[in-house]
């Protein structure tokens, strides 16, 4: 029973299979634990070392998408909010129709359009776990907004983040509009938001843990998290 829940234990902090061979022939010698030997600690520290090159790569990634996520609040700061191409689009969702002024809510969710960066795959609700919390590769999170100005700033630089990380990270969108639950799971209160997600290999840092006990509440206007 014990050996069972040493694999397991290890499983769940992403190591393969045969990562858990030390520990198991440390059980089997007769040693209290299966960390008890110089070949399981040995095991650890290559974990530990691919754990810290994961997370020196989401750095760079939140440090260059928070560089250009600060020019594009500097562009905006300089006027009024910016509208929208054709019918004046406002940071509360709401739209400005016509030389009245009426504003007139979009409700209707198919009407909306996310702001797509290239390369990048969307992610919904009912996707979520399996696309990011499932994923082996860590994740890195976009929750934005068809009506969100900032959004469309950062798009070429995720698409970019996409190409040149292609194989080490996934960038993926959720639009917070259509997927109102993974929002507020996450906390989220601002676009664009950014959450750095370390994936399976990672389990045991706190970005993979579930949302409600890893997620902090976004704070300003956008945020990156990790």
């Amino acid at each position: 029973m014990r050996l069972v829940e040493q694999i397991r234990t290890l499983q769940d902090f992403g190591f393969g299979l045969e990562e858990t061979r030390p520990f198991v022939e440390c059980l089997r010698a007769g040693h209290p634990a299966g960390d008890a030997c110089p070949a399981s600690l040995a095991v650890y520290r290559r974990k530990l070392a691919e754990l810290d090159q994961i997370m020196a790569q989401l750095r760079a990634v939140r440090e260059q998408v928070a560089a250009q996520l600060s020019q594009a609040e500097a562009l905006l700061s300089d006027g009024p909010p910016p509208r929208c191409e054709l019918t004046g689009c406002r940071a509360d969702g709401t739209r400005e129709r016509g030389n009245s002024g009426t504003r007139e809510r979009e409700d209707d969710a198919r009407e909306k359009t996310m702001i797509k960066a290239e390369g990048v795959d969307e992610v919904t609700d009912a996707t979520f776990a399996d696309e990011v919390l499932a994923a082996t590769l860590p994740v890195l999170v976009e929750f934005t907004a068809d009506w969100c100005p900032p959004c469309r700033q950062i798009a070429q630089v995720l698409s970019a983040v996409a190409a040149e990380e292609a194989g080490r990270i996934r960038v993926v969108q959720l639009d917070v509009d259509t997927s109102p639950a993974t929002t507020a799971a996450y906390g989220v209160l601002a676009m664009p938001t950014l959450v750095a997600l370390p994936g399976r290999r990672a389990r045991g840092v706190d970005g993979g843990r579930p949302p409600q006990a890893a997620a902090a509440p976004g704070t300003g206007r956008g945020a990156v998290r990790r």
